[in-house]
């Protein structure tokens, strides 16, 4: 019998965390009253365990009384994705996207205020767009529009709380029809690459993360780039649902006719 099997787990955290998962189940802020049905618990429990989830810093309680995720929560998240190898697990379809357009890719997460990149693919070119920073802001960025398109209720509610700005309403629901975001160029002249992004969903719709292209703006043949992402994010979700494996052979050689 291992360690592990000999100590028993303590009930208190793990009804925390079990309280914490409901939390995150739902796309919007909940009610005590509906965690408590969800749950089956009493109402001083769920009392007691939200109380000690706020004064840890996993939960924010909202003037109205339901409670949703913290940042700390969110930034959690991230770094789960990250740990978890998402970043390793999409590498070949970001070297597919730079082999096939000859620019740089990368793969964002929304993490806190920004849009957080984790990996990344420089291009085989002399001349090409690094991706120097690891952090974009969510309203001009490609990647910033897309998580912020796709992102859920509770998320855009936060941002807004936190003072941070997003694209208009209008420009994320271009998003959303169109399936990818451009650099809003006109936010910064100086700047000469532009970049495209898709989302990555999971298979309850929610965004996981936004892949993208970045190359310099006289160059990037935007409407190739974002065909080529969004067949990128079609093999991803045949990934992440387990059916037909990722056939990168067949990508280089339509890439290469």
């Amino acid at each position: 019998m291992s360690e592990n099997e000999r100590t028993r787990a303590l009930t208190s955290p793990t009804r925390a965390l079990t309280l914490l998962e409901a939390v995150a189940d739902s796309r919007v802020p909940v009610r005590p009253p509906d965690l408590g049905r969800t749950l089956g618990w009493s109402r001083a429990a769920v009392h007691q365990h939200l109380v000690t989830l706020v004064s840890a810093g996993w939960l924010d309680q909202l003037h109205d009384g339901r409670y949703r995720l913290s940042l700390k929560a969110g930034r959690l998240g991230s770094a789960a994705l990250e740990q978890a190898g998402l970043g390793d697990r999409i590498l070949p379809l970001l070297e597919a996207v730079t082999f096939r357009l000859r620019e740089a890719s990368f793969l964002a997460v929304l993490e806190g205020q920004r849009a957080h990149i984790i990996r990344r693919v420089q291009a085989p070119r002399r001349i090409q767009a690094h991706v120097a920073s690891s952090d974009f802001d969510l309203s001009s960025s490609a990647s910033g529009r897309v998580l912020t398109a796709y992102a859920s209720e509770a998320e855009l509610t936060q941002v807004a709380g936190d003072g941070i700005s997003i694209a208009s309403s209008r420009v994320l629901a271009e998003v959303r029809r169109r399936g990818f975001a451009v650099t809003d160029v006109d936010d910064d002249p100086g700047d000469e690459t532009t970049a495209v992004a898709v989302p990555l969903m999971d298979d309850r719709g929610r965004c996981l993360a936004a892949i993208g292209v970045l190359a310099p703006t006289d160059r990037l043949d935007v409407a190739l780039a974002s065909s080529i992402l969004i067949e990128v994010a079609h093999r991803f979700d045949q990934m992440w649902h387990a059916t037909p494996a990722l056939d990168l052979d067949t990508m280089d050689e339509e890439a290469a006719r």
